[in-house]
């Protein structure tokens, strides 16, 4: 946020001026011929978004979170690899490994979406900028929820083929 634009920081708020949208649809009303729009003054209308003090913090947790987004998934694809490809029985820990991986995205799935009430309470000024910050909370974390939900479902597809190759080949050896 660089204070340029219709997001500011000002007086320690963080703040969202609408008033060009406001004038995009007047104008887009009186061409459509609704002249009486005319006769209204000018309107100004800036959204109070919440506390801008802890900006500078959360971009910081923000940038520490990107860095973790690119080396955890790979990390934690090597460190399965290698304790399936290190393990006696095989099918057991592909099996183990996808409940696990979707037990863990099932918790990250039901965090992100409980989570829009308690960061919409934390970070908003008012009752509309509650609402506010919560429909982009949940536009922001819409992707993140749904990988989270394909990865649990893969998972599970994992632990299940895992399972069922286990059932059907009793006789061969888990290797």
């Amino acid at each position: 946020l660089t204070g340029q634009g219709a997001v500011s920081t000002e007086s320690g708020r963080l703040t969202l001026d609408l008033s060009p949208v406001v004038a995009a649809v007047r104008d887009r009303l009186v061409a459509a011929g609704v002249r009486v729009v005319t006769l209204l003054p000018p309107i100004t209308l800036v959204v109070d978004l919440g506390d801008a003090r802890r900006l500078d913090a959360a971009r910081t947790v923000v940038h520490r979170l990107d860095q973790a987004a690119l080396v955890l998934p790979i990390l934690t694809l090597v460190v399965l690899a290698g304790a399936v490809l290190l393990a006696a029985r095989r099918r057991r820990a592909v099996l183990w490994a996808g409940v696990g991986v979707a037990l863990s995205m099932l918790g990250l799935f039901l965090l992100v979406r409980l989570g829009s009430g308690p960061v919409a309470d934390r970070l908003a000024s008012s009752a509309s900028s509650r609402d506010l910050v919560g429909t982009l909370y949940r536009h922001l974390t819409h992707t993140l929820a749904r990988d989270a939900a394909v990865v649990a479902a893969v998972s599970v597809l994992a632990a299940f083929l895992a399972g069922a190759a286990g059932l059907l080949g009793k006789s061969s050896p888990d290797r």
